[in-house]
Parts: structure tokens; C-alpha cells; sequence
């Protein structure tokens, strides 16, 4: 049996600062595959008179584009997006690594060979029922999106030949945010890709407000003078004439892209209506749109479509279950570490009804470490008119993501650490914050997973007031703790849930599992009731010791190479800007962090 002992450690050696994790000025180094993009002040959507005036020259079109109204400013941070979409190789590196469902058109033969079949058996179910003198059963649909959907598993599948580099399609809403999650991204709001492509401007396209065919991926796409009419979409970044000053590419054009933003109208929309022809053949055109939030807006028009349809500021809704072979995605990031990651594990980890009572997270001030592996890749562009290609600057395959993320608690209701153990105690273990991690620790014992961290201050539960023996007398003592317990608004806790071996005699962290079980203990660091200060990291290679029971209740103190992980951290209290400071020791086997981990 072992027996952890904190907070000792012996230092072997210092594993080097993390120097290319952190861009001059503070700056984040951008995710690998992903451009930086300045934020600001930034216009969206489409004036009232530009609508009006396209409407009366194309009535169909009208309809489309006054839900791009009324045009609006918003502000935005600084982030990082795509320099493509992503792409079938892309997207086979998280098939392969999670198992995931791929995408159908990666599996069109065995897709085809059991539509056949399907039709088969109803030819034959048809004639039977001749035979029989039944009624012929009504044909069915062989739906290919349903079929694969429920028979992917344990089917081969592969990419087809030679569109490594095409924009993965066939991939609905979840698809895309289980990538992003998978990756360390996120998708992109609609105004960031309005962002990227317009900058401080209002352009209609990346390159101005021209509609130039030679420019993108549409309908009315041109080649060396002639008119192509895609079939399909295009490998990425195969238009030079639609890249961005930042080196984005396939803006518009090309295939939909995923956002996270709902379909809803903008602040201030109201439904037009136009006038259009003369005399008696003037009449009026209404505006409509049907919102509807749970769908989720695509961005930027497709190969199917015409250059007017293909525009920085155009959006459509789209149902969240909906898979194409026109619609694909590309990913953002934050220009702070983990704030992403944290809305992932407050929203899908830790809904508001899974956490504890009372407790409250800030996802904007978490803190977070974190590592990508990645390959290059294979995608290509032509950079100038006769070189050949080169590999597209900024584009990367990622192989895996590993994090280890902090997010404070807020609105503590104690204001010493005294009376942090103190309520504690009445209240039970006061989560702290949440710590989110893909890496094991040996010490405390935690697998990668998502844990509540809750401090306990140390001594017994305190015991509720209990009314005197019979025939006792009542003092003034009994009666005054009668007295409180009736007046206190708060309800003693007497079922909270201790893991084994726990020490009720030391302060203590216990980690909790998202459904509310101990998994782990630890003697609590020193906290200080103080104003925050700046979270780092630091990682040193260390001895981590620890004791082995012999029996007969003889014990032997034993080391092992371990790496040295301390995050110094804080959380807040309610009734001020101040909170607890301190630091939290985890150990790993040797290796696992180093300085290949972007930190502060």
C-alpha cells in the first residue's frame, strides 16, 4: 500500500523555460494550422440600401440577403482562425485517433453495394406480395446519410484517391465542434469570419468588392478565360486570388462553413419590403425571414452557387443535424490560453446542473497549459504566377492536444481562509475551482478526466443542535443552540462524501469526479486571502517520495523520478476584488510536461 507524502520533493533538475510558447509582447503563439488575426472594431452584415438595391435588381435575391441587415459594429479580441478549411487528411487524424464516425463519402462503395442490396430486397418483398395477393408495399427511400449514420462501425473506410486536400464535407454541427474540442479549437463565430475577411473595411469579398469569377470557388468560376461550373469542391487554397493579407484562404467560395453563432437576427432587424417595376407592373416584395436559434449560421457561400451568393456577409441557417457534400468547416481559437477549453467544460462537463450547490466559475480567468503535435501535411499552393507549388504557409495536420486547465470559483462567501474552513465544515468542502487535465497524475492519484476541487478545512463535521434528554433540565447554553438553529438560514451538511483515507486532521483539497464523487485527496497548500496575482506555471524534474507499508506496522520511505507540475492559481470571493491565492503541486511520471508546452 502506498501512502503519497506532500509537499516534499527533490529536485533533480529544472526543465528549460517554455521560450517559442510565448510571442513577443505577450501574444500567444498561434495553434498549429491556425493564422493570427487582429481584432477591433469591425462592421457587419449588409446595409438597409445595399439590400434594397440589390433586391430590386434580383427579386429572388432579395429574400436571401435582407436577413444580413441592419449592418452593426462589434467589437472583437484578438484570435487565431484556420488558413483553410479543414481538410479530409485533417479530419482522418481525428478519426483515427478517436474512433469517430467518418464522414459518408468516405465509404461511398459499401454506402453504394447496400443501396443495391436495399433495393433488392424491396423488388423481392414486392413480388412476394403479388404472389401472396397482398398489397405491394409502398416503395421506400434509401436514405445514404440515415443508413451510414447507423451502420458506420467496424466499416472500412479510406479517403478517396487523391483529395487528401479537398475540404472534408458530409460533416454536421457536432461533427465539427467534436474536431474543434478534439483539436484544442473551437469553431468560429460568424463575425470572426467577417473579420477575416473584411479587417477594419466593409468589403463584399477578401479582394475588394468586385465580384472577380477568377477569385473563387462558385458557379460562375473561371479558368484561364472559360467558365469551369464546379462539380465538386476544389482542393484548398487552389486560387491564389483568394487569399487574405493574413494568408487565409477560400473565405467565399468552395464549400459552407460551420459557425457557432445561432440563426438570429441582428440588433435592430426589421422586415423590408421593396417596390419594384412600373406602372401597373409596379408591386411590393416583403422581406421574411424565419429565425430560428437552434440553428446554427453557415458562412460563405459554395461551389454551387454564384459569386452573389458567395460574400463575406452572407449567413443561412442551417439545421445543427444536417450533413452535405457542400458544407464543411474551419476552427479558431482565443488569444488566451484555456478560455475556449473552459466554456467546453462549464457547457458540456459541468452544466449548471451537475455542480455543486451555490458554487460559480469564471471562465475568462482560467489558466491554462497546453501542447499540440502535428504534422505538415500535404496541401499546396502556387504563391506566384510560374512557381510551382509550395507547401500553403500556416497549414498544419494536428495529431493531438494535451491541456492541463484551471478554472477558478467565484463568489466565495468567506473572507479568510479561517472561515473558508470554518464554512467548510458547516457546509461541506468549498469547490475552489475545476481542474481539467488529459495527462494522468500520479500524486494526487487522478486520471485525465474533469474534476471539481473543493477545499475542507480540517476537523470533524459539526454536529447539529439536538434537543435536551428528557427529564433534563434546560440550560441557557441548550437554549441559546436551540435558538441559533432555528434562526439559521443555512442547512448542515452531514452526508458529504469523503474518499478513502482521508485525514480530517489536516486542511485538505479533495478532487471530485463530475458526478459528484471523491477520487482524490491531498493536503491543501498555503492559501492567503489576498488580491490575485498573475497564474504561471513552473515544471522542474523531481524526486517525488512516498512511504511502503512492510506490515507489522513497519512502513519504508521510498523515492521515484517524477516531473514537477505547480500552478499558482486564485480564486474570488463575493464581497470583494480580493480571493485566495496559492499554489497546486501535481505530480506526473517523468516527461509527460515539458517545454514544449505553450505557457506563461
Amino acid at each position: 500500500m502506498l501512502h503519497a507524502l506532500l509537499p516534499l520533493a527533490t529536485t533533480v533538475a529544472i526543465i528549460p523555460p517554455p521560450a517559442p510558447a510565448v510571442q513577443h509582447k505577450g501574444k500567444l503563439q498561434p495553434p498549429p494550422g491556425l493564422i493570427s488575426i487582429e481584432g477591433g472594431p469591425t462592421k457587419i452584415g449588409s446595409t438597409v440600401k445595399y439590400v434594397e438595391e440589390e433586391g430590386k435588381k434580383n427579386e429572388t435575391l432579395f429574400g436571401n440577403i435582407v436577413r444580413e441587415t441592419p449592418q452593426h459594429e462589434v467589437r472583437l479580441d484578438d484570435f487565431f482562425l484556420m488558413a483553410t478549411e479543414v481538410t479530409n487528411e485533417q479530419y482522418a487524424a481525428y478519426v483515427k485517433a478517436t474512433g469517430a464516425r467518418p464522414p459518408e463519402h468516405w465509404a461511398a462503395k459499401i454506402i453504394d453495394e447496400a443501396s443495391l442490396e436495399f433495393v433488392r430486397k424491396q423488388g423481392e418483398e414486392a413480388e412476394k406480395a403479388k404472389a401472396e395477393g397482398r398489397p405491394v408495399p409502398e416503395r421506400q427511400k434509401f436514405v445514404r446519410s440515415e443508413w451510414w449514420r447507423k451502420n458506420w462501425e467496424g466499416k472500412a473506410w479510406q479517403i478517396p484517391k487523391g483529395k487528401e486536400t479537398h475540404p472534408v464535407v458530409y460533416i454536421d454541427y457536432r461533427d465539427a465542434v467534436a474536431y474543434s474540442r478534439w483539436a484544442g479549437l473551437r469553431l468560429m463565430s460568424e463575425f470572426e469570419f467577417q473579420r477575416a475577411g473584411r479587417g477594419r473595411g466593409d468589403t463584399l469579398y477578401p479582394w475588394g468588392d468586385d465580384a472577380d469569377a477568377t477569385r473563387s470557388v462558385t458557379l460562375e468560376l473561371k479558368v484561364g478565360g472559360r467558365e469551369v461550373r464546379p462539380a465538386e469542391p476544389y482542393r484548398v487554397a487552389s486560387l491564389q486570388g483568394n487569399r487574405t493579407p493574413a494568408g487565409l484562404y477560400d473565405l467565399c467560395g468552395n464549400v459552407w462553413e460551420w459557425t457557432s453563432s445561432p440563426y438570429s437576427p441582428y440588433p435592430g432587424y426589421k422586415d423590408l419590403q421593396i417596390t419594384v417595376g412600373n406602372g401597373k407592373q409596379e408591386r411590393k416584395i416583403d422581406g421574411l425571414t424565419r429565425w430560428d436559434a437552434n440553428q446554427r449560421v453557415v458562412v460563405g457561400g459554395c461551389f454551387q452557387l454564384g459569386l452573389v451568393a458567395a460574400r463575406l456577409t452572407t449567413r443561412r441557417g442551417l439545421e445543427r443535424y444536417e450533413s452535405t457534400d457542400s458544407v464543411g468547416f474551419r476552427c479558431a481559437s482565443s488569444g488566451a490560453a484555456g478560455v475556449d477549453l473552459a466554456n467546453l467544460i462549464l457547457r458540456d462537463d459541468l452544466p449548471i446542473e451537475k455542480r455543486p450547490a451555490g458554487s460559480q466559475f469564471d471562465g475568462t480567468k482560467t489558466f491554462a497549459i497546453d501542447r499540440w503535435t502535428s504534422e505538415p501535411g500535404t496541401a499546396q499552393t502556387i504563391l506566384e504566377d510560374g512557381k510551382p507549388p509550395v507547401a500553403i504557409p500556416g497549414y498544419a495536420v494536428i495529431t493531438g492536444y494535451d491541456h492541463v486547465t484551471f478554472v477558478p470559483s467565484i463568489e466565495l462567501e468567506a473572507t479568510s481562509v479561517l472561515g473558508l474552513g470554518e464554512l467548510s465544515l458547516k457546509m461541506g468542502p468549498q469547490p475552489i475551482g475545476i481542474l481539467a487535465t488529459t495527462k494522468a497524475f500520479v500524486q494526487p492519484s487522478l486520471e485525465r478526466g474533469t474534476y471539481i476541487v473543493s477545499y475542507r478545512g480540517k476537523g470533524e463535521l459539526e454536529k447539529p443542535a439536538t434537543a435536551p434528554e428528557e427529564g433534563k433540565p434546560e440550560t441557557a447554553k441548550n437554549i441559546a443552540a436551540q435558538d441559533a438553529e432555528k434562526q439559521a438560514p443555512e442547512k448542515q451538511v452531514t452526508d458529504v462524501k469523503l474518499p478513502e483515507g482521508f485525514d480530517t486532521s489536516v486542511d485538505t483539497l479533495i478532487f471530485y469526479s463530475t458526478d459528484g464523487e471523491p477520487k482524490a485527496w491531498m493536503p491543501a497548500p498555503n492559501f492567503d486571502y489576498a488580491r490575485p496575482v498573475e497564474p504561471k506555471a513552473t515544471v522542474i524534474a523531481a524526486k517525488r517520495p512516498y512511504t511502503v507499508e512492510k506490515g507489522r506496522g513497519m512502513t519504508e520511505r521510498k523515492e521515484e523520478d517524477a516531473t514537477l507540475l505547480t500552478l499558482s492559481l486564485n480564486c474570488w470571493v463575493r464581497v470583494s476584488n480580493k480571493g485566495f491565492t496559492f499554489q497546486l503541486p501535481l505530480y506526473a511520471k517523468p516527461g509527460e510536461i515539458g517545454s514544449d508546452w505553450r505557457m506563461r
